[in-house]
């Protein structure tokens, strides 16, 4: 078993006298081997059967509910900002500036649908759908994703999970993003999305691809969000797709891990840097101006460079 070396500075402080022991999350198979220790000193597991990774033993169910409580106030790295300033923030983008949703929106228009984001945080993917003419819903364990999002003027938000929601309640889409690899039980949370979805509806899942760990030898995605306790690969999110009788509409592996800044403590406040970035890009032309320097300077990033995340749209049969 390999030790793995810090990354990530925001390591959780899980209480080891309440850890559980696992089998394989996906297909249920037992027995597989320790392969990696990751710096907050949970082990990481590889399916044989289904090659899911998986951390055993871990943080209790109860652990990790009070852990996502407060998971704005006390675990995520962006800065504090107040609702204004994510509004301003998320408008100086075009509403069809996630590519993700662009996606989707190729297969299921946006404009009247009925889109649900579980565990939204800050609530940018609703936001977005909000602009472009949908129906956003959302549901959330932490008080302050919640305030976030009705202060976006996004007012259909429940407090909880997926089961807290009416069991009548349908939606044209539902966005997992960020989300599948955090539960003890993520076929659940998959069933529970399927079961809501309409005839034809798609569920859209965004979540670390587990298979790029096959390329490092310290694999980043072990040491980086050390709150995750699942790493699925295509072939076993395909396995649970078929489990759960959904066909795949789209599924590629795409995206650079995000690690500016993440060795270093987490910043609470916005500096004078924030501010003056804030006052640039609130004057017209800055941002048009800004995309022409990065592209002349050959800053202009591919969206779709890299396997670091695992990124597909599951459709429900019609009939």
């Amino acid at each position: 078993m390999i030790d793995l070396p810090p990354l990530d500075a925001r390591i959780p402080a899980w209480n080891f006298d309440d850890l559980v022991d696992r089998v394989c999350p996906v297909c249920g198979r037992d027995g597989a081997e320790p392969r990696y220790r990751r710096p907050d000193r949970l082990v990481v597991r590889r399916c044989a059967g289904c090659t899911t990774w998986f951390v055993s033993p871990a943080p209790s169910a109860a652990q990790l509910d009070a852990f996502y409580a407060r998971y704005d106030e006390q675990h995520r790295r962006d800065p504090e900002q107040s609702p204004a300033q994510l509004e301003s923030a998320y408008r100086r983008s075009p509403a069809d500036s996630d590519f993700r949703l662009r996606e989707l929106a190729s297969l299921r228009p946006l404009k009247g649908a009925r889109v649900l984001d579980v565990g939204f945080g800050r609530a940018r993917l609703l936001y977005d759908v909000l602009r472009q003419g949908g129906e956003p819903h959302g549901v959330e364990l932490d008080d302050r994703a919640l305030a976030f999002a009705r202060a976006l003027g996004i007012t259909r938000v429940t407090k909880g999970t997926l089961d807290d929601l009416p069991a009548d309640a349908r939606y044209d889409a539902i966005l997992l993003c960020d989300l599948i690899e955090h539960p003890l039980a993520p076929l659940g949370v998959l069933e529970a999305a399927a079961r809501r979805l309409e005839p034809g509806g798609l569920l859209l899942v965004w979540t670390p691809n587990g298979s790029a760990a096959d390329r490092e030898r310290e694999p980043v995605t072990f040491r980086v969000d050390l709150e995750h306790m699942q790493y699925f690969t295509p072939e076993s999110l395909g396995r649970a797709a078929a489990g759960l009788g959904l066909s795949i509409a789209h599924l590629e592996t795409v995206g650079l891990p995000d690690l500016a800044g993440i060795d270093r403590p987490r910043s609470r406040g916005r500096g004078v840097g924030d501010w003056l970035k804030d006052v640039l890009r609130a004057t017209p032309g800055f941002a048009a101006l800004n995309r022409v320097r990065h592209g002349l300077a050959g800053g202009v990033r591919d969206e779709r460079e890299g396997v670091y995340c695992l990124f597909a749209l599951l459709e429900k049969p019609r009939a």
